[in-house]
This record gives C-alpha cells, sequence and structure tokens, in this order.
C-alpha cells in the first residue's frame, strides 16, 4: 500500500454508525496497526452481534454472540498494512483472510441482524484500536472467494456515474470518499 493513501488514525476515537448486515456476510478493509496498548484491540464491533479485534498477540480475531473466537495463525507485523478479510456464511462458517490468503476458519453462532451501532476503531469505555483503517468494505452477502481476492489486488471504484456498482455493498470507506446505503423500510 502506498504512503501517501488516505486513512483515518484511530487512538481512543471509535467512530459509529447503524447498520444491520444479514447472518451471510463480508467484511474486508486495510489495517496498519501500530505500537499499542498491550490488550486487545477492536477493529470493529457490532453490539452483541459480532466483534473484530486484534490481540494481544497481533492476531486477528472474530467472534459472535456465543461462539469461540475464530483466530488467525498469523501474527500482523506493526507499521505495515495488511488487508483483511472476513467471509461469513449465512449458517456461521467464517472464512478469516490475511492479505488475501486464508489465515484461520472455523464456525461461530448465527445469530440474528439488528439496527444496533457498528463501532470501528473502538467501542465506548472499551478497547481502542492503535493504528490506521483504510478502504473498508461491508457487504450484505457472502462474496465467492473469486470476487473477494479481485478486491485484495485493486482498488476498485464502487460507484460509476454517482450510482452503486454492486447493490450488497452497504458500506464503503475510502476516506477520500465514504459511502453508506441508506436503509430502506417499505
Amino acid at each position: 500500500m502506498a504512503s501517501h493513501r488516505f486513512q483515518v488514525e484511530f487512538s481512543e476515537v471509535p467512530q459509529w454508525l447503524e447498520l444491520a448486515l444479514p447472518p451471510g456476510f463480508t467484511i474486508e478493509l486495510w489495517m496498519r496497526p501500530t505500537a499499542g496498548p498491550s490488550g486487545d484491540q477492536v477493529i470493529l464491533a457490532k453490539g452483541s452481534e459480532y466483534e473484530l479485534l486484534l490481540n494481544s498477540s497481533r492476531k486477528v480475531e472474530f467472534s459472535t454472540s456465543g461462539g469461540s473466537p475464530i483466530i488467525s495463525v498469523s501474527a500482523l507485523t506493526f507499521n505495515e498494512w495488511h488487508h483483511i478479510g472476513i467471509r461469513r456464511t449465512e449458517v456461521g462458517n467464517v472464512s478469516l483472510y490475511i492479505n488475501g490468503e486464508l489465515d484461520a476458519s472455523g464456525t461461530t453462532a448465527s445469530g440474528a441482524s439488528s439496527e444496533s451501532a457498528l463501532y470501528i476503531g473502538g467501542t465506548p469505555g472499551g478497547s481502542y484500536l492503535s493504528g490506521d483503517l483504510d478502504e473498508i468494505r461491508l457487504w450484505n452477502k457472502y462474496r465467492s472467494e473469486e470476487e473477494f481476492i479481485m478486491d485484495v489486488n485493486n482498488h476498485r471504484s464502487y460507484r460509476r456515474y454517482g450510482d452503486v456498482i454492486d447493490p450488497a455493498l452497504v458500506a464503503f470507506f475510502d476516506f477520500d470518499d465514504t459511502w453508506v446505503k441508506e436503509s430502506s423500510s417499505s
């Protein structure tokens, strides 16, 4: 990743939005952890539904309420960019990727989706990420491995003439142009 990229630095300042993802979803982001606290650092957390964090061993963990965490085999290197990806099926099968490579997999408890707050970079009164995040993409579907890997190696635009190209993309934060899909109630 180029060093001149736009990103958001997190240090005890979590950001949040209300967003419902179905049980099957995909999360992708670029992360550059910096030497920080010795405890767990929250990357993303959605109420009691799920949490993505960097643990004290610098390994990525994904967990859902009532389930055991999926923990990466690889530890992240401080001050280097890493692509992190989570692909979760509707029945809770999770694939955790680091830099486009499958690093860990397992099954988590599946729960109902809600409009509870999605926190980015920490939780109120909880642990905070020390580092930078960029190109956070939240998909309301389990993306195929081919679709997923294509985004690891290419910076793609998800909008054409102001319209979203893929309706399954519900939030995209590239920090030089943030976009969140509005909920429609019918």
